[in-house]
C-alpha cells in the first residue's frame, strides 16, 4: 500500500456562494436545474435538495455529513470534563467514555436512541484521540 495516498474524491468541492447563485438563478431567473448545476459547478442532486428547502422557506447552507446529536457547546464541555479526568491520571477506557457521554445526555435531557448513542460516542472517541495528540 502506498504511503503517500491522496484522496481522489470530490465530495463537497463546490462553494456555498456557487450553491446560492445556482438556487437564485433557478428560482428568480427561471434557469433549468440541470443548466444551473453545470454552470455553477454544483451537483444536480445537491441543487435539487437545496431548491426544495428554499421553496419551503429554509435557508441555503452547506452541511456535509450526518447531523450531530450534541450541540457544539455540550460536546466541548464533555470533552473538557474527560480531558480533565485524564489529567488527574484516571485511566478511562473507551467504554468509560461512552458511559460518561450517555450519562451526560441523560442528565441534560438530550433524547438519543441506541443508534444515535453509538454515533455520538464514536464521534467523541475520535475527537478525544485528536485532541490528546
Amino acid at each position: 500500500m502506498p504511503r503517500n495516498y491522496k484522496c481522489k474524491g470530490v465530495r463537497g468541492a463546490w462553494s456555498l456562494e456557487n450553491l446560492q447563485q445556482a438556487v437564485r438563478s433557478v428560482l428568480m431567473h427561471g434557469k433549468s436545474e440541470k443548466k444551473a448545476a453545470s454552470d455553477f459547478g454544483v451537483p444536480r442532486q445537491t441543487l435539487r435538495r437545496h431548491l426544495e428547502k428554499a421553496r419551503n422557506g429554509d435557508g441555503v447552507e452547506k452541511v456535509l455529513g450526518r447531523p450531530t446529536i450534541l450541540a457544539r457547546a455540550d460536546e466541548d464541555k464533555l470533552v473538557g470534563i474527560i480531558i480533565n479526568v485524564e489529567k488527574r491520571l484516571f485511566g478511562l477506557t473507551k467504554m468509560d467514555i461512552r458511559r460518561l457521554a450517555y450519562r451526560y445526555c441523560e442528565v441534560n435531557n438530550i433524547n438519543i436512541i441506541l443508534v444515535g448513542k453509538q454515533k455520538v460516542l464514536r464521534r467523541l472517541d475520535g475527537r478525544l484521540l485528536k485532541e490528546s495528540l
